[in-house]
């Protein structure tokens, strides 16, 4: 399975957080990228979930997001894949593979103006490229 139990461990230290984030999942493997794809593209066939949309990047980012209002644990655990299936997420658990190395990169920004963090995400977003996920707010 693609969860370890030393990921959800981190999720507790995760949850202490206050304030506003910004994540990032990267691809440590990028000789997988391919694979990557691939797995998503079976998992989003079944459409038993809702999956993050995919984007034409071939990147070693996944997903770049942020947390204004919401708990940054609860959103982790989401695009970890122990959240609702109808909420859009990367739901890693139901796709992922165990060769695929990834790292999960938190800044937190306590205090800061929603604004400002959506700047940032849009900025790190254009920068990174990343496979799936959108850029900007809805």
């Amino acid at each position: 399975e693609f969860c370890t139990k030393c990921e959800l461990a981190d999720l507790e230290q995760i949850g202490k957080t206050k304030g506003c984030s910004i994540y990032v999942f990267e691809l440590l493997t990028p000789q997988m990228i391919d694979a990557v794809r691939k797995s998503y593209d079976v998992a989003a066939s079944k459409k038993e979930r809702k999956l993050a949309r995919k984007n034409c990047e071939h990147s070693q980012y996944l997903y770049v997001g942020s947390t204004t209002r919401s708990s940054l644990r609860s959103r982790i655990g989401q695009h970890l894949g122990f959240g609702n299936k109808a909420t859009y997420a990367l739901h890693l658990s139901y796709w992922g593979c165990p060769s695929f190395n990834v790292r999960l990169t938190v800044a937190n920004y306590e205090g800061a103006e929603p604004r400002v963090i959506q700047e940032l995400e849009d900025h790190l977003w254009t920068l990174a490229r990343p496979m799936f996920g959108r850029k900007g707010r809805r």
